[in-house]
């Protein structure tokens, strides 16, 4: 059994259908209002005038000695029909009509049946009566039909400046599902043209092209990463499936040693890419201990060096140490990777026989970390990028590092409310400064 498909309302359908109901109630009613209150009050008119009338022109006969009878002939009014009545029976008074006529002298009133007096006045002369039949409806009826006709053309000028309003006021609604799409789709490339207006769609438009620009950014630093990872992965395992091919054939034990050397070396920056990724992935997800606790700095250092013990040495690095006792509350892992990257970072583009100085100070309140290297200068256009994600300043040392060490310092230094900065010296050599 298939199922019916129910038609989508658009939201242009809903704002001209509201504004029509707006236009429609605020004109409708005003207009039944005013046509019920001046109809009251033009027959009010009507029936002062007539009476008004009916005085002067008895007056004048009785001044003048002529026939009440003769008020038909001076008194001429269109869809007015004067009698004069001798008695009232035929018009069957009720009591309160009657007590009205008596004390007023009029009266006016009202008949849909019985008569046939669509309206009446009653005017009482000496002895007599003069009795007025005004059939008003044909005005009143003209007077409907002209509101309704103004109401409809109302209505018919608001419908068309509904129609063309809304479609102007949601040609960027459009837009914006359009490029929407796009986006769930995997666009985002796509902008929408910048609107001349200030308004809260402006705004929206703005803040949409501002989200596609971040989405588009972050999706170039995952591709980035992916293929940057991808590389750091390819290179030591391409380096340990080859020498793992040569260990099958014949070899002296001087190459096996070789060999097995090289195996380690590459499992062993494997495994520390693997640690730095998590590290980064740990650091972006905010995994982080909830209490920090007192760190002694200057123990940490010591630390770090001692674990990088087998690089300075092997180089038969100078080391010029001058650390203050400082206590931090900090991060005690985190912190650690701080030291222990940029150590590793100084022995590694320290040349042979160099010297590394370190120094742990604390000004203005702020823990002070510098550490400086003899090696080469950094390239100025490499600097602004030195604390990206696998960024290397020197490519053609790419068996050295991942390029995740210094991100992941400047991560940890944020994390802590800190900073960290990177100058050349003059001549030669680079010098790394923490905050804290």
């Amino acid at each position: 059994m298939k199922k019916r498909c129910k038609r989508r309302s658009t939201v242009y359908h809903q704002v001209v259908g509201l504004l029509c109901l707006i236009m429609l109630v605020t004109t409708a009613v005003p207009t039944v209002m005013f046509s019920h209150f001046s109809r009251r009050a033009f027959a009010g008119d009507v029936q002062n005038q007539v009476l008004s009338s009916i005085d002067t022109v008895a007056d004048y006969l009785e001044q003048h000695h002529l026939p009440l009878s003769d008020i038909d002939e001076l008194l001429s009014f269109e869809r007015l029909r004067l009698r004069i009545l001798d008695d009232l029976s035929p018009l069957e008074l009720d009591k309160e009509e009657q007590r009205r006529l008596a004390a007023d002298g009029y009266l006016v009133f009202s008949r849909t049946s019985g008569n046939g007096l669509p309206h009446a006045m009653l005017n009482r002369y000496k002895d007599s009566y003069i009795l007025v039949q005004a059939d008003m409806e044909p005005i009143f009826r003209l007077s409907r039909q002209t509101k309704l006709l103004s109401l409809l053309l109302t209505l018919l000028i608001g419908l068309i400046a509904a129609m063309i309003g809304g479609y102007r006021l949601l040609v960027p609604v459009r837009m914006l599902d359009e490029a929407t799409r796009k986006v769930a789709a995997g666009d985002f490339t796509v902008r929408i043209p910048a609107p001349k207006r200030m308004d809260e769609i402006g705004s929206l438009i703005e803040s949409f092209n501002t989200m596609t620009r971040e989405l588009g950014s972050v999706e170039m630093l995952r591709s980035n990463f992916v293929s940057d990872i991808s590389h750091e992965f390819k290179t030591p395992l391409t380096a340990i499936e080859g020498y793992a091919k040569l260990l099958e054939g014949d070899c002296s034990p001087e190459e096996r040693r070789e060999y097995v050397g090289t195996i380690t070396d590459e499992t062993r920056r494997l495994s520390v890419l693997v640690a730095n990724i998590l590290m980064i992935n740990r650091l972006d997800k905010g995994n982080i201990p909830s209490e920090r606790h007192p760190v002694r700095i200057d123990e940490q250092i010591r630390h770090a060096l001692a674990l990088c013990e087998a690089g300075w040495t092997g180089k038969n690095l100078e080391l010029d140490l001058e650390l203050d006792e400082i206590y931090f509350a900090g991060y005690e892992s985190l912190l650690m990777q701080v030291w222990a990257n940029l150590i590793d970072n100084a022995v590694k583009f320290s040349p042979d026989g160099g010297r590394i100085s370190l120094a742990l100070h604390q000004k203005g309140g702020r823990v002070v970390f510098v550490i400086c290297n003899d090696g080469d200068n950094i390239p100025e256009e490499s600097r602004p990028h030195l604390f990206e994600q696998f960024y290397k300043a020197d490519p053609s040392r790419g068996g050295e590092g991942n390029g995740l060490g210094l991100s992941i310092v400047k991560r940890v230094a944020e994390l802590h409310g800190g900073e960290v900065s990177v100058e050349n010296l003059p001549g030669s050599g680079v010098r790394f400064t923490i905050f804290l």
